[in-house]
């Protein structure tokens, strides 16, 4: 099973133009109405009412969602688009329509960053089980990448369009846009400069730098930033 032949970070903005005026300054490019790239994934901004972030995929397919709706009463013949919840209650949407945005070239490990934050690592989630959610995502169609259990369980998985981080740690509790770059330091020492408001995170493996950071977008998405070349 594939969700789709297209798939972004949908974000709920009270400021469309005050948020892509932000993803511009961390070096997004603007691709469509309201939708932004990091050369790696896209971003949709809207004003509309729906639960923010929501991984919204388009140009599903007929069978996908009769797979999907297989045992509910509505028939998937009807259903033109639709949204369901991961087990730690990620919405997902889908939708018949094929997307007018294209995704960005390559795959979701080859392609090329453009952003000031690095590379895009993963959409980190977090999970009660790792095992559970494993199996969850695979369902769907995604396939593990990496997986480990020092220093927690944790397991990065991809679907060919994005990949995802799965993490049964207990140290966030958001939705995550994860960058990595072997340069961090230098980038978040600059942001923090500029006046980026970054709030520092110690590494499970040092203990004497601050290469790692946090910090929100004006949409209120979560993003971090690690030291580290992936």
């Amino acid at each position: 099973m594939k969700l789709g032949t297209y798939v972004e970070v949908r974000l709920k903005s009270k400021n469309i133009d005050k948020s892509m005026s932000f993803y511009e300054y961390l070096g997004y490019r603007k691709i469509g109405d309201d939708v932004m790239t990091d050369g790696s994934i896209n971003i949709r901004l809207s004003d509309e009412n729906f639960t923010s972030p929501t991984l919204s995929y388009m140009g599903t397919s007929s069978d996908t969602i009769r797979a999907i709706f297989k045992n509910q009463k509505q028939s998937a013949r009807s259903v033109q688009n639709a949204e369901f919840k991961s087990l730690n209650r990620l919405t997902v949407s889908i939708d018949r329509n094929k997307s007018k945005v294209k995704m960005p070239a390559g795959t979701p490990v080859t392609r090329t960053p453009i952003s000031r934050l690095g590379r895009f690592g993963e959409f980190s989630i977090p999970v009660k089980s790792v095992a559970q959610a494993v199996i969850f995502w695979a369902k769907l169609g995604f396939e593990p990448l990496h997986i480990a259990k020092i220093p927690y369980p944790y397991s990065i998985m991809s679907d060919g369009l994005i990949v995802i981080g799965l993490h049964q740690s207990g140290d966030f509790d958001d939705f995550t846009i994860t960058y990595f770059a072997d340069d961090m330091q230098k980038r978040v020492t600059t942001l923090d400069d500029e006046g980026l408001e970054l709030h520092p995170m110690k590494s499970r493996t040092t203990h004497d730098t601050y290469d790692n950071a946090a910090f929100r977008s004006p949409d209120n998405q979560q993003f971090f930033l690690f030291n580290s070349d992936v």
